[in-house]
């Protein structure tokens, strides 16, 4: 039986119900291959099982579309370890309820409940360091009530890993490579926001470095407390271009 067959086997009926035939596409890129069925009404709208998978076949996104947007349970990981990194449950394309989150090591950290956005437990040991954070207009360095936790794991071990890094072109012909350093911040309701390049390098590499950056980051966060109140933390990022 094909993985695509199985698949389907399992499906919920009402994801099924819509269409009584689907098509399957293949989706080759050099990092990554996509396959997925589609609604042979409109081939532009995804319906029914998604998997995609990394560098020696291994698992990237195992998951369900109903009518284009995301729906059921949905599981990631890490490449190219193929090491699960986060699973839980979509509704019209948002995650929803408890989402449990691994870190690279195989260790739960923490699980996430979406619809209450409440931490439910945190695995990692509390963060001791210090963090730039942003009070009344002013920036200071303190240290943290609650740890920095982005909702959904490690995924700057994705930048490069599935093709999201594209070096440009006139990049390549100027022979600019190095590195440029992304700031942005995590609002009191765990929005990041307010991206920009704080050391940069070249044009287009500083161009491909925000784009990335806002591609990974721009996602949920828990905001972080001084004192049981949410507040703003600044982060930076460190993007490397090298010619191979």
């Amino acid at each position: 039986m094909s993985m695509l067959s199985l698949l389907l086997s399992v499906l919920p009926l009402t994801v099924l119900c819509q269409s009584t035939r689907l098509l399957t596409v293949k989706r080759e890129k050099p990092y990554y291959t996509e396959t997925y069925a589609v609604l042979t009404a409109d081939s532009r709208v995804r319906h029914g099982p998604y998997a995609k998978n990394g560098l020696l076949n291994r698992a990237l996104v195992r998951g369900y579309f109903r009518e284009g947007r995301k729906d059921s349970i949905w599981s990631f990981y890490y490449a190219p370890s193929g090491q699960l990194q986060s699973r839980g449950r979509y509704q019209v394309g948002q995650k929803a309820g408890r989402w449990e989150y691994w870190g690279p090591d195989g260790k739960l950290r923490c699980r996430y409940n979406h619809s209450t956005r409440t931490l439910e437990n945190l695995v990692t040991p509390a963060d001791t360091t210090t963090w730039v954070v942003e009070l009344a207009g002013q920036r200071r360095r303190q240290r943290l009530t609650s740890p920095v936790l982005f909702v959904g794991g490690d995924e700057i071990r994705w930048l490069g890993a599935d093709g999201r890094i594209r070096y440009p072109d006139s990049a390549l012909k100027r022979q600019a490579a190095g590195r440029v350093m992304v700031e942005f911040i995590v609002d009191e309701n765990g929005n990041a926001r307010d991206f920009r390049v704080v050391e940069s390098l070249d044009t287009a590499l500083d161009a491909e470095a925000l784009r990335v950056t806002r591609q990974v980051f721009d996602n949920w966060w828990l905001p972080v407390t001084i004192d049981a109140k949410p507040t703003k933390v600044v982060f930076t990022q460190p993007i490397t271009f090298t010619i191979q």
